[in-house]
């Protein structure tokens, strides 16, 4: 009797595991399968990629902060000098030349303006997709 049921109970395991060992056997023994190792392989790389184009983005935003230094800078040089000028013309009782230099600081303030809005534009620009990038690595972290 015991025989009986300890063959009965066998066929019912091995009937069980069969498909289990199938399956173990076509996965190759719990390793990944050829496609999760490909779908694990590409959102590596897309993280990979992601990392790079933040840096990217990171060095674009310093260059450009830079760049608006140095664009101040600039104008602040030009100012004072035409200031100076003025204030020589002024001295010496030359309109026409207070004119020219008062035209010369509306020119050189509005190109400032100009340039600086792209800039700040620019620079919205890249702190938004730096935020983007950041929000797509944190939860892959």
């Amino acid at each position: 009797m015991k025989q009986l049921m300890l063959m009965v109970l066998v066929a019912a395991l091995f009937a069980v595991s069969s498909p289990a060992l199938a399956q173990a056997k076509a996965k190759g023994k719990g390793k990944p399968s050829a496609e999760a190792a490909k779908v694990q392989k590409e959102t590596k790389k897309e993280a990979e990629k992601a990392g790079k184009k933040l840096e990217e983005h990171q060095q674009q935003l310093k260059a450009l902060e830079k760049q608006m230094a140095d664009e101040q800078t600039k104008f602040a040089e030009k100012k004072a000098k035409l200031e100076q000028e003025k204030a020589a013309a002024k001295t010496k009782g030359d309109t026409k030349a207070v004119e020219r230099i008062d035209g010369q600081l509306a020119k050189e303030q509005k190109e400032y303006d100009k340039k600086m809005q792209q800039m700040m534009e620019e620079k919205q620009k890249l702190e938004q997709l730096i935020k983007e990038e950041e929000a797509k690595e944190k939860p892959k972290s």
